[in-house]
């Protein structure tokens, strides 16, 4: 039981890190005024990831699944984070390409 709750404390706290800097990174590069339309899609998509790692992090057989396997849930977690950051930069792009001055 100790176990669990020192590994969730420290993805939570990892987590929390992460998402900070990358709404940190997000709002500094839709601050330009090329790429300011896709701050509202950049938002949502980081929203959205947050609800979905906590979704994942919640369920109580990748904890377990975590704990005796290895790394499973901590790869998945990493790959939800590359999709969600590929759709964010493809919204910064399609808001950047379809700007008109």
């Amino acid at each position: 039981a100790i176990d669990k709750l020192i590994l969730g404390e420290f993805f939570y706290l990892q987590s929390i890190a992460y998402f900070v800097s990358i709404a940190f990174l997000a709002f500094t590069l839709t601050s330009f005024r090329r790429t300011s339309r896709a701050r509202f899609a950049v938002f949502s998509f980081i929203l959205v990831n947050i609800c979905a790692e906590s979704y994942v992090r919640s369920n109580e057989n990748f904890i377990a699944e975590f704990i005796s396997g290895g790394v499973i849930l901590e790869q998945q977690i990493a790959k939800m984070r590359q999709i969600f950051g590929l759709m964010e930069v493809l919204a910064m792009v399609y808001f950047a390409a379809t700007f008109k001055d």
